[in-house]
């Protein structure tokens, strides 16, 4: 989704309130190749045929959001993890395992933060 959408759909100001959302992992945007921000739907959820914001992808975006913002994507959209039964974040949210979700979110950011040297 491409970011004037985004903009649309949560109804920021601007450019400069989807930075501030971004850094507060409230919404996923990556960077392609040709230096465009999108944002990966599968953090949207559709309501009455309108994509909108899914609170509880929200919350596992904000404990994945110091990591690389497409490592983040695959994550929620493609991996099938053990650790939710064989589902991916999406469809373990689908299905209502919000629970068992920020779980998974926190043992990725544990892993994914392993070895790294705390900022000041």
């Amino acid at each position: 989704m491409r970011e004037v959408r985004v903009i649309e759909m949560f109804q920021f100001a601007g450019r400069d309130e989807l930075v501030e959302a971004m850094a507060a992992g409230r919404v996923l945007m990556v960077r392609t190749s040709d230096e465009v921000l999108i944002a990966p739907v599968s953090q949207f959820r559709k309501v009455d045929e309108r994509w909108s914001p899914w609170p509880e992808m929200q919350d596992v975006l904000r404990v994945l959001r110091d990591h690389d913002p497409w490592s983040v994507a695959q994550v929620i959209r493609a991996v099938v993890a053990p650790e939710l039964k064989g589902l991916t974040v999406r469809d373990a949210l689908l299905a209502g395992q919000t629970d068992m979700v920020n779980e998974f979110a926190l043992l990725v950011h544990r892993e994914w933060s392993a070895g790294q040297v705390p900022e000041d």
